[in-house]
Parts: C-alpha cells; structure tokens; sequence
C-alpha cells in the first residue's frame, strides 16, 4: 500500500467505520515506529530472551486479550519460547496462578487505550510478585497509564 494512502471521506461517520478507514494510516505508522525502535528493542529483548526460565505473557483485555490468544501459540512454535496467553482479568482475579516468583517474567501488554484498571493492576501485581519482572506495553495511547508508567516498571 502506498505512504500517500488516504481513505475516502467517512459517508456515515460512525465510530466503527472511522476506525476501520483509519486502519492503513495506523499500520503503516506502526510499521515506520517499529523500524526507529528496532534497535533499542532488540537491545532490550536479546538479553531477556537469552534468560533460562523466561516465561513470557501475553496479556491485555478485551480485543486486546484476543491479541495474545491469536499470536501466543505461533510465537511459542517459531521460537520455542514459554509463551502464554492470558487476560488480565484472569491475571487480576487469580494473579499466584499464572505469576511464579521463581521463574523471571516478561510480561507484553496490549490496550488500546492504555487505561483499562485491568491492565494497570495486572503489572502492578506481576510487580508485586514476580521480583525479576520485565514489561513491554503496547498501546495506542502516548498517554495511558500503561505507556506512562513504562519507566517506572522493572
């Protein structure tokens, strides 16, 4: 697809459809951020993906957990990393059952707008629980929690 992409004018403007024509602007966007970050990612990643034991979780709610069940198992099979996929809800709710103290933990959150109360507790308890934690928020929103509190996080 072309840089110079450009929908057509929404004829209805509803929500839906204003988020579906934005689509190939956002991606192209996300593919070009990508790219400036490429090196600091991988500076980022190799070493945790190097650590024996890494359990990683993929994690957000909503669409955003869909995510996570969508890629977990190709990521699991491509690098045979510990991948899983798993909600925040459910990481809330039950938080000793997916988080192990023992085992390091990078822990990937996905939210759209980065403020989903779920997804803010869900690193505040892998935090709280898992001493070596590591965290890479992916969000839409600059401005979200998630994105906010990335320095803050182990």
């Amino acid at each position: 697809m072309p840089k110079n992409y450009t929908p057509a004018a929404a004829a209805t403007g509803t929500w839906t459809e204003e988020e579906i024509r934005h689509q190939p602007r956002a991606w192209i966007r996300s593919l070009t951020n990508i790219d400036a970050l490429r090196s600091a990612l991988n500076n980022f990643l190799e070493p945790l993906l190097r650590k024996e034991n890494l359990r990683i979780i993929l994690t957000g709610a909503g669409t955003s957990a869909f995510i996570g069940d969508i890629i977990a198992p190709w990521l699991a099979s491509h690098t045979g990393k510990n991948f899983s996929a798993v909600p925040t809800t459910d990481l809330v709710t039950n938080p000793m059952d997916y988080l192990n103290p023992a085992h390091p933990l990078l822990l990937i959150s996905f939210g759209r707008s980065g403020n989903s109360p779920e997804s803010v507790a869900a690193v505040e308890l892998a935090n709280q629980f898992v001493p070596e934690c590591y965290h890479l928020p992916i969000t839409c929103n600059e401005a979200g929690a998630l994105y906010q509190k990335r320095d803050q996080q182990r």
